[in-house]
C-alpha cells in the first residue's frame, strides 16, 4: 500500500500545535509543562499527521527551541518506565508515538529542581551553544566563569539534570539534525559539529533522535514510502551518505 502524503491541512493542523505548543511553554512554569505537552499531543492526534518525515522533521524542530535538558536517563525511558525508541524496534512502527515518546523524553529531562544560582547555569549553557563545535569540557568553563570546576559541574547537574558532556551531545545532535535537513551529507555534518569519530556521533544522535542519521537523512530526501514500517525498521549499519 502507498503512503501517501499528508495533506494541506494536516500539515497546517500540525504546524499551528507545535507553535501553540512552543508559545505555552515559554509563557508558563515548568510545573504546567506537562499539561501543555499532553494537550498538544491530542492535538497532533486529532490533526491526523502520521508521516514520519513530517513528524519528525516538527520533533526536531520543537526540540531546538524548547529548553535543552535530557539527560541519558531520561533520554532511555519514558516518564512510563518503557523502553525508549532506540531500544524498542517496535515504537519505530509507530510515527506517533515516536514523536509521543520524543516529547516524554524533553519533559522528563526537563523536571529537575533548580536552585538560586541560575545565572551560572545560564552563562554554561549559553557558552556550550555558542561553541559546540570546540572541545568543551568543565576545564574550559570554569577558567571562562572563574569558578572552580567541580562546583560548576555539581551545579549544572544539580540545575540541568545531565552532566556537561551530555548537555553538549544534546546540543551537537539537534545542530547536527537541522544540517541534515538541509540537505547537508552526513560526514561533512558530523564534523561541522565537532565530532571526529563516526561510532560516538551515531551513537549520540541514535540516543537523542531515536534512529541513525541515515536513516533520518532517507526519511527527509527521498520519497514518502521509504517511511514505511517494513522499510524503516532496516538495520542500523548504514554506507555513508
Amino acid at each position: 500500500m502507498d503512503h501517501a502524503l499528508p495533506s494541506p491541512s494536516t500539515l497546517s493542523a500540525a504546524i499551528a500545535a507545535k507553535s501553540e505548543l512552543i508559545g505555552r511553554i515559554r509563557e508558563a512554569k515548568p510545573d504546567d509543562w506537562g499539561g501543555h505537552v499532553a494537550v498538544h499531543l491530542d492535538a497532533m492526534r486529532r490533526s491526523g499527521l502520521r508521516d514520519h518525515a513530517a513528524l519528525l522533521t516538527l520533533l526536531t524542530e520543537l526540540l531546538g527551541e524548547l529548553p535543552v535538558s535530557v539527560s541519558p536517563t531520561a533520554a532511555e525511558r519514558s516518564d512510563d518506565g518503557e523502553a525508549g525508541p532506540a531500544s524498542d524496534p517496535e515504537a519505530l512502527m509507530d510515527p506517533l508515538g515516536l514523536y509521543a515518546r520524543g516529547l516524554k523524553r524533553w519533559l522528563a529531562g526537563c523536571a529537575r529542581p533548580r536552585t538560586s544560582h541560575d545565572a551560572h547555569v545560564q552563562k554554561m549553557r549559553d557558552f556550550i551553544e555558542a561553541h559546540y563545535a570546540e572541545p568543551i569540557a568543565l576545564t574550559r568553563l570554569s577558567a571562562f566563569l572563574g569558578r572552580e570546576k567541580g562546583y560548576l559541574g555539581t551545579l549544572f547537574r544539580t540545575n540541568v539534570g545531565c552532566s556537561v558532556r551530555e548537555y553538549l551531545a544534546r546540543v551537537r545532535v539537534q545542530r547536527a539534525a537541522e544540517m541534515i535537513r538541509q540537505g547537508q551529507k552526513i560526514e561533512s555534518v558530523m564534523l561541522c559539529v565537532g565530532y571526529r569519530g563516526k561510532t560516538n556521533f551515531y551513537q549520540q544522535f541514535v540516543r537523542t533522535m531515536g534512529l541513525t542519521p541515515g536513516i533520518y537523512y532517507r526519511l527527509q530526501h527521498t520519497d514518502p514510502r521509504a517511511s514505511e514500517p517494513g522499510r524503516y525498521s532496516e538495520g542500523v549499519a548504514e554506507t555513508e551518505l
